[in-house]
């Protein structure tokens, strides 16, 4: 449960607002410019792929987030992942697979 909502989609859209509102860039044509560079960038990345995101990965980086810092615009600490369900950990690594195969 979350903020009094408990079913699955109404969670999700709650999250997603919230990103939302947080992830807004400070100066507009300084984020045009540098998302045309990081698409400059990646269109000529080469890697292995996704393969390699898992839950190993994302728990790894989780536990080397420094502690006991303030919070982000959008209220998040590191010891709020730290502490999470060990679900989140999937779903995030799900999530990162996703994201990274449709971009």
């Amino acid at each position: 449960m979350i903020d009094g909502i408990f079913d699955d989609k109404g969670i999700a859209n709650k999250f997603a607002n919230v990103f939302e509102s947080v992830s807004v860039p400070n100066s507009v044509d300084r984020h045009k410019l540098l998302e045309t560079e990081f698409n400059t960038r990646f269109s000529q990345y080469v890697g292995d792929g996704c393969s390699n995101i898992n839950a190993d990965l994302v728990t790894n980086c989780i536990d080397n987030l420094k502690k006991g810092k303030a919070s982000g615009l959008d209220g998040l600490m590191a010891e709020h992942l730290s502490f999470a369900h060990p679900a989140l950990v999937v779903h995030l690594s799900l999530l990162f697979t996703i994201y990274l195969n449709i971009v």
